[in-house]
């Protein structure tokens, strides 16, 4: 007899959320790269602070320091506006309301990220206000992280 093969449309829903948990796993990627980065300059600065009074920041170190966590800043920024738009698509206000949050924390890093960079454009660059700044932003990403974690797991993708 006749076999007969019955092909299913795609399910666009399953299309959409795998979108949603593909830029919800990026954000934590970056994240994580973000902090590790933070963290990174951050004992480099105390390494500096420590040389002793006369020491600076090598430009170079702060440019590529500076430039990375940019970078995954803004990554993350347009990554969670995907999320944003995705959980209004789907009318869940309570993830939102969460977006909105780790958008807040994500504008507040990039805020100390942009002093950080006008720093880092001086002729020297000091190691302690440096530290300053980098604690600033490390704070907002480490806050973002926390409240993304909790939006990954009302998703039901949490690692």
């Amino acid at each position: 007899g006749l076999v007969a093969t019955i092909h299913a449309a795609p399910n666009a829903g399953a299309k959409a959320h795998g979108e949603y948990n593909f830029y919800g796993h990026s954000v934590h990627s970056s994240l994580h790269s973000a902090t590790a980065h933070t963290d990174h300059y951050a004992r480099y600065l105390d390494r500096v602070q420590a040389a002793g009074a006369e020491a600076t920041v090598n430009p170079e170190i702060a440019r590529v320091a500076g430039d990375t966590i940019g970078m995954y800043i803004d990554t993350m920024r347009r990554h969670v506006a995907k999320m944003r738009k995705h959980a209004n698509t789907l009318g869940d206000t309570k993830a939102v309301s969460m977006l909105d949050d780790v958008e807040k924390n994500l504008s507040e890093a990039k805020a100390h990220h942009v002093t950080l960079h006008e720093l880092h454009a001086g002729e020297t660059i000091a190691p302690t206000e440096a530290k300053v700044h980098v604690d600033k932003v490390n704070a907002a990403l480490r806050q973002a992280k926390t409240e993304h974690d909790e939006v990954m797991q009302r998703i039901g993708d949490g690692d």
